[in-house]
């Protein structure tokens, strides 16, 4: 995976539709992803198309990796799955201190209560951040 992008707003679909014709025209990225709600859009990018292991969809929760995260000393399948288990228990905040590597991840909540972005310590793999009017 090589981009990842959630749009949040009142309707956000025009903005994100917009964002995402850069990453498909201009860079030439395949849209491996794309999850829209009312309220927020969620879209993953690749050269090559999807990307299985950089993607857990459990039950109640997408989870979107760019680069490597490690988490509680696990990498790969077996961090997102360790990952998806404790989300099922307690709130990705209090997991901060758990992860290593250079990451950037978005975790949504499929019951309708947003998504997260989270970055590793240094913040390595760059975030932007675009507003227009009520869309983010």
């Amino acid at each position: 995976m090589t981009g990842l992008l959630a749009t949040a707003g009142e309707n956000p679909f025009p903005d994100h539709r917009r964002a995402c014709a850069f990453f498909t025209q201009c860079r030439g990225q395949r849209e491996s992803l794309c999850d829209d709600s009312e309220c927020f859009c969620v879209s993953a990018f690749s050269g090559q198309g999807f990307e299985e292991k950089a993607c857990a969809s459990p039950r109640t929760w997408d989870i979107l990796v760019l680069g490597t995260p490690i988490y509680r000393g696990c990498h790969g399948k077996e961090a997102m799955s360790v990952l998806r288990r404790d989300l099922e228990r307690k709130p990705l905040a209090c997991m901060a201190e758990d992860f290593d590597g250079q990451f950037c991840m978005i975790v949504r909540d499929r019951a309708g209560k947003g998504f997260r972005v989270m970055t590793d310590h240094a913040g390595i793999i760059q975030m932007y951040l675009y507003k227009s009017g009520k869309t983010i």
